[in-house]
């Protein structure tokens, strides 16, 4: 859910990096801490995910 500049989904990075998981909200969704810079450089990413979208570390 996070696009990036790759040509093909096949290519594309299959994890990013680990994320501080800020609250759980309500059973299935979660917020984390999304770094600043994809703010400044105008991008934003929605910081609420479902819980199939992410995994341990």
């Amino acid at each position: 859910n996070i696009k990036t500049n790759r040509l093909s989904d096949k290519l594309d990075f299959k994890k990013l990096r680990l994320y501080k998981i800020l609250r759980k909200i309500g059973e299935v969704n979660y917020e984390l801490e999304l770094p600043e810079r994809q703010e400044k450089q105008g991008k934003h990413m929605h910081p609420i995910f479902h819980i199939s979208l992410l995994e341990k570390a």
